[in-house]
Parts: structure tokens; C-alpha cells; sequence
């Protein structure tokens, strides 16, 4: 698990979950890591260390790589041609990328030019022709991508652990 804002962290290394009982400690630790408190949302740094680090350091390989990004906002450190560049160094490796956009009414609900962007960035306008478009369609342009890939929206932080849940039921049950 790499929690992420202004930088991204390997916040849980890799794990085998052979037994219900290691699925019950992983949840443990994952429940227990602290949320990433950050001013800015740094998408392409994750990618980066996704791509750079942790699936090169997977202890064995994998039929099938899924990467789940959960988010509140576009990324507002990075150009979209970098971000794009680094979302393909995730998807040469393989692994799809699914989006859980987390939606907060009137805090994120519109995303574009004028949006919040870290020092340096500017307010360079959005890729997509709307003026005015809203964190899901962000996501769609921008993070989804792969084999299968979708999107699941969380409407607010007190839906994020049904929309988590949902995503990992639909991850497992569509793989053949």
C-alpha cells in the first residue's frame, strides 16, 4: 500500500495472504496506517514509485497486476503529459489501473483551470474540452487505464470503506 499526497510513501510492503488468518493481520495494518496529510495531490509522483519500486520489488510474479488509486482531487503537481508518461510506466509493466474518485459536494466537485496547483504549476487549463468538469471525468482521462480497468465512485469520505469494498469484490470476481 503507497499512501500518497504531496509525496508518496510505501506505507505496507508486499505480503502473501494465503490464509484467513493473514488476510485479518494485512487488514490490521492497513487500518492502522495514517491517512497522508499533505497540501497537494502528487498523482504522477505515485505512479513513479508504483512503477520504479514496488512492482519491481513484488516477490513473485503475478498473473495479474492491479493497481486501485483512491483520491479526493486531480493531480496539481504535475503537467498531464508527465502524469500521462508516468501512468504508462505503470501500465508497460502490466498492471491495470482502477480509480476510486473520492467526491466531496462543493470541495472538489469541479476541477479545471482554476483549480488549487502547487507552486510552479501555474493554472494551466485541463486537457479536456469542457471548462468545467468534475473529479470523475478527471479520473476517467487521467488515472484509469489497462486490461478491464473501471471506475467506482466514493460519495464522500463516509462512503469510502463501501466503495473500497465494492472495487476489491468486483477486482476479484471479475478475474478469470
Amino acid at each position: 500500500m503507497v499512501t500518497w499526497a504531496d509525496r508518496a510513501s510505501l506505507a505496507v510492503g508486499w505480503r502473501r495472504i494465503a490464509s484467513r488468518a493473514d488476510a485479518v493481520a494485512a487488514a490490521a495494518q492497513v487500518r492502522a496506517t495514517p491517512r497522508q496529510t499533505g497540501e497537494f495531490t502528487c498523482l504522477a509522483q505515485m505512479f513513479r514509485t508504483i512503477a520504479g519500486s514496488v512492482i519491481p520489488a513484488m516477490p513473485i510474479p503475478a498473473e495479474r497486476i492491479v493497481v486501485d488509486v483512491s483520491g479526493d482531487g486531480i493531480d496539481n503537481c504535475t503537467d498531464t503529459d508527465d502524469l500521462a508518461t508516468e501512468q504508462a510506466a505503470v501500465l508497460a509493466s502490466g498492471a491495470t489501473i482502477n480509480g476510486l474518485p473520492i467526491l466531496v459536494p462543493g470541495e472538489n466537485d469541479v476541477v479545471g483551470a482554476g483549480a488549487y496547483r502547487a507552486p510552479g504549476y501555474g493554472l494551466r487549463a485541463t486537457p479536456l474540452p469542457q471548462e468545467h468538469i468534475g473529479l470523475q471525468q478527471w479520473f476517467e482521462a487521467h488515472v484509469v487505464a489497462g486490461p478491464n480497468a473501471f471506475l467506482l465512485t466514493a460519495k464522500g469520505y463516509g462512503d469510502f470503506s463501501r466503495a473500497i469494498r465494492r472495487k476489491f469484490m468486483t477486482e476479484i470476481s471479475s478475474y478469470r
